[in-house]
């Protein structure tokens, strides 16, 4: 057996983003590999490979090396390409659901080209647990196609995204797990649940919140997602048996439209009764906030993993397919809905939610067996992908 480390890359990771959602990828993508390779008795070093997020703080992690993906590190300069062959594997998180064309064929492209360069060097691709597709464009999806295809194992997030691999790539080998955000580890704060009064955290999203006052509506809801939200925090702060606190999930995000702070700022600002908690120095931080909680309301999908995977009760404020693919495809099938609810209707379909938070416990914790189950798929296809590496060295 080698005596020197496997180089095992990281890929659309991050160790400073200010999506903690993503955080909460690279830090679970952290501790699972380094779990899964400790019982093999295999030692790795991992480099973190994602869009450079320096500009806003030093990374989370100094024990770990990073790599900028850049238009010049990856077409000019020919750094990348130069790392594809340092590298003994690749396990390729897609920033979780980026692998796709639904945020622009701009960032598909730099998504796609870093798995192809990949391929083209023979270094092997594991895609970890994430959302595959939508490819509304012809082009995106036939490229799509040919990387997925090729890679070693794909392992999504959700059905609807593991039948888009088998329809458009049929040879891909390819297995359903779940979000690994699932893992990752906190501090467990559940002690402070059932008090005299009910602790409801609220995710305010700045990208929804953006579109709503905009007027521009990207993803469809059928209601103003931003009035929905202060009428929310408004009604339940003015009820004395509730504790209202309205949190971030992104923050210190470069582009303010994307951006939960400003949001959460003028929510609380009309509603003084209302706690706007700090924002979180890390997804840790967060999820162990979370965990203290009796209900949440969030339209960040991490901020709802967070929750199912702490044992609380949450309302996940849907805007794409993700949403129902994940939660519904671990059993828990509830949801504010993209269409179908006026702004009042969204409220009072949530505040129906927290009525029925002792009902929701028993499919919080069903879902979060399957869950168990599932991550455990995923774990399995980088041990094999590992040991195979280790016996081609």
């Amino acid at each position: 057996m080698p005596s020197d480390p496997l180089r095992v890359g990281l890929l659309w990771h991050s160790l400073a983003s200010g999506n903690l959602g993503v955080d909460a990828l690279t830090a679970a993508s952290i501790a699972i590999l380094t779990e899964e390779a400790g019982a093999i008795g295999l030692a790795v070093e991992q480099v973190v490979i994602g869009m450079d997020d320096s500009s806003r703080g030093a990374p989370r992690r100094s024990d770990i090396a990073f790599f900028p993906v850049r238009r010049k590190t990856l077409l000019t300069s020919g750094a990348y390409w130069r790392l594809a062959g340092e590298l003994d594997c690749v396990v390729d998180i897609g920033a979780g659901d980026s692998f796709a064309d639904i945020y622009g064929f701009k960032r598909f492209a730099f998504m796609w080209l870093t798995k192809a360069i990949l391929i083209a060097r023979g270094t092997p691709l594991l895609l970890a647990p994430q959302t595959v597709g939508p490819f509304a464009n012809g082009v995106a999806r036939q490229l799509a196609a040919a990387v997925l295809a090729r890679a070693d194992q794909v392992v999504t997030r959700d059905r609807p995204s593991l039948e888009l691999v088998q329809a458009i790539a049929p040879a891909a080998r390819v297995v359903q797990g779940v979000d690994v955000a699932f893992e990752l580890p906190f501090a467990n704060r559940s002690a402070e649940r059932n008090g005299p009064r009910v602790r409801i955290g609220i995710n305010v999203s700045g990208l929804l919140a953006d579109q709503a006052r905009r007027g521009t509506n990207r993803f469809g809801l059928s209601y103003d997602y931003f009035t929905a939200m202060q009428q929310l925090v408004a009604q339940l702060a003015a009820d004395p048996g509730n504790d209202v606190y309205v949190f971030t999930h992104v923050a210190g995000n470069a582009d303010s439209s994307d951006d939960d702070g400003w949001a959460a700022d003028a929510i609380v600002s009309a509603t003084p009764d209302a706690q706007r908690v700090p924002d979180f120095e890390d997804a840790f931080a967060a999820k162990s906030f979370v965990s203290s909680l009796d209900f949440v309301v969030a339209a960040r999908m991490h901020a709802c993993v967070a929750a199912l995977s702490s044992g609380v009760p949450v309302a996940p404020v849907a805007y794409s397919r993700k949403f129902a693919g994940l939660f519904g495809g671990i059993g828990y099938d509830v949801e504010v809905p993209v269409r179908g609810l006026d702004t009042a209707g969204v409220v009072a379909a949530i505040t129906g939610l927290i009525d029925q938070r002792a009902l929701l416990q028993v499919k919080v914790d069903a879902a979060r067996a399957v869950a168990t189950e599932r991550t455990a798929i995923y774990r399995a296809a980088l041990r094999r992908m590992l040991i195979a590496v280790r016996a081609s060295r």
